[in-house]
């Protein structure tokens, strides 16, 4: 389980965002997987990352850490 959460929506700079995971060893780097099947050329050279895996490293302001007391509600 990943000692982030999410507390806002991930804004990516591409038309087609396909699936999120957090990875790396303590499952703290956001990987965002985009796609650019089906774009045109304009779109392409719109949004470059297209294709690509982004990666969000926290600390970010996407994410908050999970504490003791935010997972057992005490």
């Amino acid at each position: 389980m990943s000692p982030w959460i999410f507390v806002a929506p991930a804004r990516v700079p591409v038309p087609r965002p396909t699936t999120c995971a957090f990875v790396g060893p303590d499952q703290t780097t956001l990987a965002i997987t985009t796609a650019r099947v089906g774009l045109n050329t304009l779109a392409l050279s719109e949004a470059p990352p297209s294709g690509r895996v982004l990666l969000l490293d926290p600390p970010h302001p996407l994410f908050r850490r999970l504490t003791d007391a935010s997972v057992t509600g005490e």
